[in-house]
C-alpha cells in the first residue's frame, strides 16, 4: 500500500545575491513561489552560491496509523516495516541545466515560518524565513536562526543523501532513518530562547 503526505509549508532560502544591481537574497521570503530552487549558482564558471527548500510535514496520521497497526513501523536495522521517500520533481523545461549532484536533507532543528513573498516581489518581500532569519513577522523583528541558512539536528539519523544525474533528474530519497527518528521521539528539537535581531 503507498500512502502519500504532502508538505503543510515549503519555500526555499538563498545565500546569493542578484548580478545586476547586488541586491542580497539573504533576508528575502519565498514562500509563495510555486516552485522549489534547489541549486548551486554559478557565475563565470565559478561556485558562486547555495540555495536550500525547507519543507514540514506533519506525521500526526502517520503516527496514528502505526499505533493502529495499520502501516507498520519503519525499521533500518533489519529493513523491515514500512519505507518512507521524499518525492521531489525537476520542473519541465530544467532537465537539461542538471549535471550530477548529491542531495542531502536534514532535519531542521527549529520553527519557522514560510512567509508570502516570491522570488519576483517588488520591493522584496521579507516576512517569514529567509537565509538569515527563520521567522520575520511583518512590522516585527526578526529572529534568526542559530546557523545561517537554517539549522539542523546533527545527528546521522537525521541526515540522508541521494546522488542524482541528468539521466534522471528526479529526487526520490530514502528517508526512512530520519522519519524512524521522528516517530520513534528520539528528535532533539533546539528548546533555547529565540534570539531577536534586527
Amino acid at each position: 500500500m503507498h500512502y502519500s503526505i504532502y508538505p503543510t509549508k515549503d519555500t526555499w532560502i538563498s545565500s546569493g545575491s542578484r548580478k545586476t544591481d547586488g541586491k542580497s537574497f539573504t533576508e528575502q521570503n519565498f514562500g509563495k513561489d510555486e516552485i522549489l530552487e534547489i541549486k548551486k549558482e554559478f557565475y563565470n564558471l565559478t561556485f558562486d552560491y547555495p540555495t536550500r527548500a525547507l519543507l514540514q510535514f506533519d506525521l500526526t496520521d502517520i503516527s496514528n496509523s502505526i499505533d493502529n497497526g495499520s502501516i507498520t513501523t519503519p525499521s533500518t536495522v533489519d529493513y523491515s516495516g514500512s519505507k518512507f521517500y521524499l518525492r521531489l520533481y525537476e520542473a519541465e523545461g530544467n532537465q537539461e541545466l542538471s549535471s550530477n549532484y548529491e542531495i542531502v536533507g536534514h532535519a531542521v532543528s527549529q520553527s519557522w515560518d514560510e512567509g508570502r513573498g516570491k522570488f519576483g516581489s517588488t520591493p522584496q518581500v521579507k516576512d517569514g524565513c529567509s537565509w538569515n532569519h527563520r521567522k520575520f513577522p511583518e512590522g516585527g523583528t526578526a529572529i534568526d536562526w542559530h546557523q545561517s541558512g537554517s539549522s539542523f539536528i546533527s545527528s546521522s539519523t537525521f541526515n540522508v543523501s541521494q546522488s542524482f544525474s541528468s539521466s534522471k533528474p528526479d529526487i526520490e530519497m530514502d528517508i526512512t532513518r530520519m522519519a524512524q527518528g521522528w516517530l520513534s521521539s528520539s528528535a532533539t528539537v533546539d528548546t533555547e530562547p529565540e534570539m531577536n535581531s534586527r
